[in-house]
């Protein structure tokens, strides 16, 4: 995937999130039912977690998933679970951007090269939005 970019060449995190016509958080609100939800949901998390190295974030956020979309059926619950998909999208997208900055504060190589992953923060972080 291509993803969007800023000036310096590194990943432009606001777009990708919040874009209107393409963005993530965008797709979840428009999502009409909870079976378009998840499918979007899921789609998202593989576009974020896509690398090969990327495994065990990508089968964590989608266990994660699929334990919100069984704890919480039913159409009643569906605004509850789209906050929370809201919720953990923001916070990989802070996560994401404060990533970058880290990288253009301190001159190191583009983080969002393809071959490259940083390793101090935690990528499943986001993941505890889902519980509350």
């Amino acid at each position: 995937m291509s993803w969007p970019k800023n000036d310096d060449g590194t990943v432009d995190w606001e777009h990708v999130f919040t874009d209107p016509k393409t963005g993530f958080i965008p797709t979840i609100t428009d999502a009409k039912s909870l079976d378009a939800l998840e499918s979007c949901a899921t789609v998202v998390i593989n576009s974020l977690f896509g690398r090969d190295d990327d495994e065990e974030y990508r089968t964590a956020y989608i266990a994660a998933l699929n334990h919100i979309f069984l704890s919480l059926n039913g159409d009643e619950h569906i605004e509850t679970i789209r906050a929370r998909l809201i919720t953990m999208l923001h916070s990989i997208k802070e996560n994401r951007i404060s990533r970058v900055a880290e990288y253009q504060k301190v001159g190191l190589e583009n983080p969002d090269n393809e071959n490259r992953r940083m390793s101090p923060d935690n990528p499943m972080a986001a993941i505890d939005v889902l519980g509350e």
